[in-house]
């Protein structure tokens, strides 16, 4: 996940589950992309502030390790 992955539409913040080759990110299938709102209690932890803050230090990936958990 990038922090461009995180967008939001009509005020609500969502992440993007998309394919991107840049980074790597394949989708299993069609079924698989999708737009996931952010929970009220991510946003009150500051999660869209700290997006914010890496996408603007330049940050591309560090929102998820590459190999997964």
């Amino acid at each position: 996940m990038a922090g461009a992955d995180i967008q939001e539409e009509q005020g609500i913040p969502f992440i993007r589950i998309n394919d991107d080759e840049k980074l790597g990110q394949n989708l299993m299938n069609e079924g698989s992309r999708r737009r996931v709102p952010v929970h009220s209690s991510l946003i009150e932890l500051g999660f869209l502030d700290y997006v914010q803050k890496i996408t603007q230090a330049g940050h591309v990936r560090p929102l998820l390790a590459h190999d997964g958990p």
